[in-house]
């Protein structure tokens, strides 16, 4: 890998997220080429969105969720919301396109696509593509950019059906090409994840998700089990020890305090016992241990 310059004005991720709101406001998708003269971003984000990336040339290596990942040319990455990235490399002739989502263009992409690999696409969100797929993955990209710019009655309609396509095409492309590690998915952990990512700080129960999602804890809890191997609790203290994690490693200004606060928890003994309980040890030591 070869690392790129160190801008002299240090940008966020945040900015670069809050940059794309006026197209996703207006458009519900946002669509933006990366090169390896886009600055690296220190510390970690989580967006709130759902994102295609395709890589066109060189390589990139960036954390999903603290593991390192690496994609080379043509590879592609459907990152669901509420996952922490973090790109740290690149080689200069990297080059890739990024088709950013909406929540809100999301939600209404359920009343059409049935998200099948979704769960697969939490756990490892990379796959190759062929030259054939690649092409025609980039033709639906190039028409949904087009599409983004016009100013046409049935814009909104278009797009959303554009998507739909582009999100199906995805997916019957990784069945072909990993069918060992693709399979029908679960349209209810798909929007327990949602509102996990979302509400993560306000609840970590699973009779809260089971009442957003109108079912009864027991019934929520063992389709959960059933249909993703892990129970939703697990799901639940899974998550929130991960974002626990990113704060104690890249926030270290942050007192072990104020990751509690963050979190939501009452207070910094809840909080340590939380997370010893789900990760053998505390905070403090888990802080001390990555430095």
């Amino acid at each position: 890998m070869v690392k790129k310059k160190t801008n002299t004005v240090k940008k966020t991720a945040q900015d670069a997220i809050d940059a794309l709101k006026p197209l996703l406001k207006e458009s519900g998708v946002a669509v933006k080429d990366i090169t390896a003269n886009m600055p690296d971003y220190e510390e970690p984000y989580v967006t709130p969105h759902l994102v295609v990336a395709i890589n066109h040339s060189g390589r990139v290596r960036a954390e999903y969720d603290q593991v390192e990942m690496e994609a080379g040319p043509h590879e592609v990455a459907l990152v669901p919301p509420g996952h922490i990235m973090r790109r740290t490399d690149a080689t200069r002739d990297y080059r890739s396109t990024l088709i950013v989502i909406s929540s809100e263009a999301m939600e209404q992409m359920r009343q059409y696509v049935s998200y099948r690999n979704y769960l697969t696409y939490h756990k490892n969100p990379k796959f190759k593509l062929t030259k054939e797929q690649y092409d025609a993955m980039m033709h639906i990209v190039e028409l949904l950019r087009s599409t983004c710019g016009m100013q046409c009655r049935q814009k909104h309609n278009i797009i959303m059906h554009m998507l739909e396509i582009m999100y199906m095409m995805l997916d019957e492309f990784r069945i072909m090409n990993q069918p060992e590690d693709s399979g029908e998915g679960s349209p209810l952990f798909a929007r327990f994840y949602d509102l996990l990512t979302t509400n993560y700080t306000k609840s970590r129960e699973v009779k809260f998700y089971a009442k957003q999602l109108c079912l009864s804890p027991k019934y929520f809890g063992t389709v959960i089990s059933k249909e993703t191997g892990t129970s939703a609790i697990k799901w639940i203290a899974n998550y929130v020890v991960l974002q626990a994690k990113s704060m104690l490693v890249h926030n270290r200004n942050m007192s072990i305090q104020q990751v509690s606060e963050r979190l939501g928890f009452p207070d910094q003994a809840t909080f340590a016992r939380y997370f010893k309980l789900n990760t053998g040890m505390t905070p403090k030591d888990f802080r001390k241990q990555r430095k």
